[in-house]
């Protein structure tokens, strides 16, 4: 089984999609980087944790089906 891979992702308003932000193996890592960083003007449901397998097709995907936030 492949190694779980955790990727933060920033929703951008203005080309209304989802960004990968910060990925890492360790879950800490990238709770660390959400709660370390300052995001102007974006609110918690703007920023999502995904996990896939490492691959960058899986991660793509998952970004791709995060819903946009509801503000």
């Amino acid at each position: 089984m492949p190694r779980p891979y955790y990727t933060l992702c920033v929703y951008d308003y203005e080309s209304q999609a989802w960004f990968d932000e910060f990925g890492s193996y360790r879950l800490s890592e990238v709770k660390e980087e959400l709660q370390g960083q300052v995001y102007d003007g974006l609110f918690r449901a703007d920023l999502k944790i995904i996990q896939s397998d490492g691959s960058a097709p899986d991660m793509i995907a998952k970004r791709d089906a995060l819903p946009a936030p509801k503000r």
